[in-house]
């Protein structure tokens, strides 16, 4: 199963993402797709960071291991090396200003195994959008451009649909306030009779004998 984060903007940060430990599965037996040898397709399944948006973090995207051995990180492949449409790459936009950052590793630091980074063409003009991370861990981090254009509208979409417009979100939004306080008035009138301030005073100088109708008051 894969599992993304995506769709987040981070600014001024220290660390943006910070995956930590086991976020990945290797299937060490399985046979990568377009090998000439025999046997069932790889599965290469974990954490996949999509479509996120850094600006000025000293690390964009940290991948930390817990122990020294053994599989560790996040999914081999970060988007797709085979992708069916623009949607299937990575889609992460890093931090404009790195490039003159004294930090090396500043856009993918990786302590996990190994990962391949599919991403967008990277164009290249002032202010252009950066989805190639180009300062990352040597060998641990492999980018791999993809003839594909970059556009966020179209690469990254919202996954969130509601169908409606502004006005009729708004008008939703009223009407579930309304019913919010409906709710909170009924419940008022309910707890202690509407009025929990005089039950306060009836409990406090009640006399003995009136303890059992109290009690059964109380009780509802």
């Amino acid at each position: 199963m894969r599992v993304e984060g995506s769709r987040n903007y981070f600014e001024n940060l220290d660390i943006a993402i910070n995956a930590q430990g086991v976020n990945r599965y290797d299937d060490g037996w399985a046979i990568d797709p377009g090998s000439n040898e025999d046997g069932p397709p790889a599965n290469y399944t974990g954490l996949v960071l999509k479509c996120n948006i850094y600006h000025d973090n000293s690390f964009d995207e940290v991948i930390t291991r817990e122990n020294p051995t053994g599989t560790e990180g996040i999914a081999r492949d970060q988007g797709n090396p085979s992708p069916s449409s623009d949607q299937d790459l990575a889609g992460n936009l890093f931090s404009p200003y790195h490039e003159t950052a004294a930090i090396p590793e500043s856009d993918i630091y990786n302590e996990g195994n190994h990962m391949a980074y599919y991403h967008h063409i990277q164009q290249y003009g002032q202010d252009k959008p950066r989805t190639r991370p180009d300062f990352h861990t040597p060998v641990l981090v492999q980018p791999d451009q993809i003839q594909i254009d970059f556009d966020t509208l179209t690469c990254c979409p919202s996954r969130l649909s509601s169908g409606s417009s502004e006005e009729e979100l708004a008008e939703n939004m009223a009407a579930e306030a309304d019913s919010t306080e409906a709710l909170s008035a009924e419940y008022t009138a309910l707890v202690d009779g509407g009025d929990t301030e005089e039950m306060n005073e009836e409990i406090l100088f009640s006399i003995p004998q009136e303890a059992l109708s109290l009690q059964q008051q109380l009780l509802g």
